[in-house]
């Protein structure tokens, strides 16, 4: 496993930003935010009704925004664990504040054409670096 790899909280095995999903369970009536889980698109749990990519967590202002989010709400009396918090911030901190990472610039540059990446301009086909 590599230094700044984020590992699924289901199966256990590390998955690059892209393939993340960070999803959790919204209360707006008791005002608690619970069940926050890291994972494989396809482990997403089924009773979460809230949800981020992990490509967006992994750029600076969609780090930025979440926590900030997350905060403004703690402020306001929502309820959360504040230790998760902490560990979900610490798994995605070396991506998002490291714009060195190659991740990030193929982000970077992908966004600069308005694509995803890994994605070729005018089609949806995944490919391998963006090729």
């Amino acid at each position: 496993m590599a230094e700044y790899d984020l590992v699924c909280d289901v199966c256990g095995e590390s998955m690059p930003p892209q393939e993340a999903v960070l999803s959790w369970r919204e209360d707006p009536a008791a005002k608690r935010e619970t069940a926050f889980a890291l994972t494989h698109e396809a482990h997403a749990p089924s009773g979460a009704n809230a949800r981020r990519e992990g490509r967006w967590l992994a750029w600076p202002n969609g780090f930025l925004t979440f926590f900030g989010d997350r905060f403004a709400r703690l402020a306001e009396g929502w309820s959360s664990d504040p230790a998760t918090l902490q560990s979900l911030m610490n798994a995605l901190a070396p991506f998002a504040l490291r714009p060195d990472t190659g991740a990030e610039m193929d982000s970077y540059r992908a966004a600069s054409f308005g694509q995803r990446m890994g994605i070729k301009p005018g089609g949806e086909k995944e490919v391998e670096g963006g090729k």
